[in-house]
């Protein structure tokens, strides 16, 4: 099967939270790249949605964009939903940043401070 992404892929665990027009809930980032987010939560997200992702990494960042995928999951008796996020724009200290080479340094920095909390 042919790999259809752009960017590549970064496995992280940072706890974030997902901000709609109508709502705020806690979601773990599980995957990260310049084009997109795979998140978990406990509610699930509605697709096409407009979301702004909140991650602290010493300042906080903005991830926007919009839902394109939800998964209904189950893990050890657990039921969560597993959701695709489309990456517009990260907004870093009142700046939209557009620019991919720009957005793939901020990536590289997150996934820095990522792992390095996780090894802690």
């Amino acid at each position: 099967m042919e790999e259809r992404r752009k960017y590549a892929r970064h496995r992280i665990y940072s706890p974030a939270e997902a901000k709609t027009a109508l709502r705020t809930i806690p979601v773990v980032i599980r995957e990260i790249s310049v084009g997109g987010l795979k998140v978990h939560s406990a509610s699930a997200l509605t697709p096409k949605t407009r979301i702004n992702v909140i991650i602290n990494i010493g300042r906080e960042l903005a991830i926007n964009g919009h839902t394109v995928w939800v998964l209904e999951k189950v893990s050890k008796g657990n039921r969560f939903y597993q959701s695709g996020l489309d990456a517009v724009y990260i907004r870093d200290q009142e700046e939209d940043i557009y620019n991919i080479k720009q957005r793939e340094k901020l990536i590289q920095e997150i996934v820095n401070l990522t792992q390095k909390k996780h090894k802690r």
